[in-house]
Order: structure tokens, then sequence, then C-alpha cells
């Protein structure tokens, strides 16, 4: 999924898109919504937010905005893709492209991590997914590699990892097979990797563990006849049950750390369960208790115990495949609300209000939130932490 953030004019442009397949555009707008509580829901307890002073994000300037899903680090520092409105040179001056991998810390500081110049690769394509874990930061990108006995031939580009230190300065790149043509990935704490990718002769959704020196270690299935593929894609709504596309929700899944083990979170859809995988497969899997025609429309990254997530409210019809009946494509509202949903059960255990328009949920670390916003006079980014209370 990606995510358009544009800070200009003193206001926050949110839009969102998500390629589901070849044919098949999806385009996702956080509105103010409201959601139509289940039951129980409304009983949880709702919290408000207290904001603290927002933090001015250094070496920026007007124009700049997001242009990537967001994560976070485990320092509390956020990362994105920048759409950068004056490109600059990275630390050995080197150019830089209008899109950039950075992260700000919780004091507003500003991290490069170039990912365009790569020795013996050209044409480098911007990560496609990027994930941080264990003080180190990686990002999914393709590229052609220069063949040194025939240099202006050109060549296929190929699936790359670049691992990036805690400083920005990249560290190694990590081959993929190209066979596997990953769409998403995420780290373990140890430098492996889980990628995602389609397989499509079985049309289900393949992930891989692959060591940090690029060899695969072992293939994971999602239950017996797994859950994110042709036979189990079917989950409720409210409208009737709906079966999913492979291909959707192989684009749809995000990768997100909890813990020592990683979660597949399918954003945007009816009823599918939150997995909790290891190297070694499933540890368990939660579908969280959200209202009805409630889904999980924005993943928040935390340290904490429970799950963070914005909700949203599918708007309309989903667009369906007039042959197979499956769903290709959905459009998404988002609410004025995040909850907080306990791992055990998928039991709602808290609700927090957004009360002020134009603030992007960040991160949830040490207890508050982070939130990326723009200042009401020149629309330059900022950073400002709140409580729940």
């Amino acid at each position: 999924m990606k995510t358009i953030l544009t800070a200009s004019a003193g206001k926050l442009a949110l839009d969102f898109v998500s390629l589901v397949s070849l044919a098949f555009l999806s385009e996702f707008c956080f509105a103010q919504a409201a959601i139509t509580p289940g039951t129980g829901y409304v009983s949880v307890p709702t919290a408000h937010l207290e904001f603290d002073k927002p933090i001015m994000v250094t070496s920026l300037t007007q124009g700049s905005g997001i242009a990537g899903t967001i994560s976070c680090t485990d320092t509390g520092s956020v990362l994105f893709l920048m759409d950068r409105s004056d490109p600059g040179t990275d630390a050995n001056g080197h150019p830089l492209g209008h899109i950039e991998l950075v992260s700000v810390t919780p004091k507003g500081e500003l991290r490069q991590y170039a990912w365009s110049n790569l020795p013996n690769f050209r044409n480098v394509l911007a990560p496609t997914s990027y994930f941080a874990a264990d003080g180190k930061v990686y990002a999914l990108v393709h590229a052609e590699k220069i063949d040194a006995n025939h240099p202006e031939q050109r060549q296929p580009s190929l699936p790359l990892v670049l691992v990036f230190g805690s400083n920005g300065d990249m560290e190694r790149t990590i081959p993929v097979d190209p066979a596997l043509d990953p769409i998403t990935l995420g780290a373990y704490a140890n430098g492996d990797l889980l990628l995602i990718s389609e397989d499509t002769l079985n049309r289900r959704m393949r992930l891989t563990v692959m060591d940090s020196v690029g060899g695969a270690v072992r293939e994971l299935r999602l239950f017996d006849n797994d859950a994110m593929g042709h036979n189990g894609a079917g989950a409720p709504s409210a409208n009737g049950d709906v079966t999913y596309s492979p291909d959707l929700l192989a684009h749809f899944t995000e990768i997100h750390a909890f813990g020592d083990d990683l979660l597949l979170v399918p954003m945007n859809t009816w009823g599918m369960p939150i997995v909790e995988v290891n190297e070694n497969g499933i540890v368990r899997a939660v579908r969280p208790a959200l209202p009805q025609n409630a889904v999980v429309g924005w993943w928040i990254d935390s340290d904490g115990r429970t799950w963070k997530v914005r909700t949203g409210e599918v708007r309309g019809k989903p667009v369906k495949d007039a042959s197979t009946g499956e769903v290709m494509g959905v459009a998404v509202t988002g609410s004025k609300e995040i909850v907080e949903i306990n791992p055990n059960d998928g039991a709602v255990t808290r609700r927090i209000a957004i009360d002020p328009g134009g603030v992007l949920p960040a991160c949830e670390h040490d207890g508050d939130y982070e939130f990326l916003t723009a200042q009401q006079k020149d629309g330059l980014l900022e950073m400002v932490r709140a409580t729940a209370r």
C-alpha cells in the first residue's frame, strides 16, 4: 500500500493507493467517517489525546511530503519514503532523486538512507518495501546489474535487499532469487528475512524465509489450505461472505514486528485474521473484533503489548471479477478513531478519539503516540507526541 501525504498551504492531504493486480488500481482516501459499532464495542472505554508542542522536522523545505507507508524503528524514529521538493546529495556528494528513504527521530532530526547509488548496478528503482529491526533498516529495490564485460548491454531488473546501519550508511546488499519477485519484506531480529510474493501457478500468497546472505531457508504455509490463498480467502462481511483474489491479498498484506515475531496484516479486508509467524511457521491467528463493516485501515507500529490500529470502513460495494466473483478491489474511508486490540483474542480494549484533523498516526513508543502533521502557516512537516488519557 502506498500512502501519499502532501504538506502544502497548511493542509495535510492523505491518499491511499493500492496496486492489487496488473489490471486494477484502487484508490483510498482517509476522510472523516463514522463506523457503526458492533456488539460490545460501544462499551469499550474511549480515551482522548493530549498533544505536546509540535517539533519541526529539520532539513526539509516547503512542498516535501510523504510518499509511502509509515513504519517505526525500535528507538521510536518514524521511517517512510519522502518526496522532496529540493533533492540534494548524500554524504558522498552523489545526487539524490526526488524519492528518498528517510527516518525522523522523536527530536525531529532527519536521517537519509541513500538507495539510488549502488556499485555495479544502474537504473535503481525506489524501494517498494522497507522495514526496521534491531537497529537496521532494510529496503527492497529492483536494479539492473552491470555486466563488466559488456557494460553497454541492458540486463533484466533484479530484486535486492539493501541493509543500512542505524546511522544511515549502507552496510551491504542481499541478492534475492529473481523467481520470487517479492512484494513486501520483513526482518527478524537475527537478520533473516521474510518475503511476500505471489505463487501465480497455485494462486496463493508465497512466504519465503531467507537468511542474511540471500539463501532460502524455508517456505511457510498458512494453515493446511492456506488462509491467504485460493481455498481459504473467504471471509464474513456486512454484505455476506467475501472471497478475495490471491493477488489482492498478496499486495494488501503488510508485515509488522511484534516482539521477536512478525505479523501478517491484511489491510482493508473484512474478517481476515492477523497472523503471527516466527521462522518456523504460525504462532497464532486472530481476527480483530471490529465493528460491522470496519477494517484495519492503518497499522500503527508499537512497542507495547497490544495492537494499535486506525480503523476504516468499506465504502460502497467491492469490485469483483465477473467470472470468479473474487474481490479485486475495495474503497475505504478512515475513522476518527484509533483502537487498541488484545492480540490473544482480538477484543478491542480501548478506543482513542482523534479529535483534531490533519494529523497522521505514525507509531506508539514508550506509551505515547507519535503523529506527523503540517504547520498551518507554510505546510512544513512536524512531529508531535500525544498521550491518551
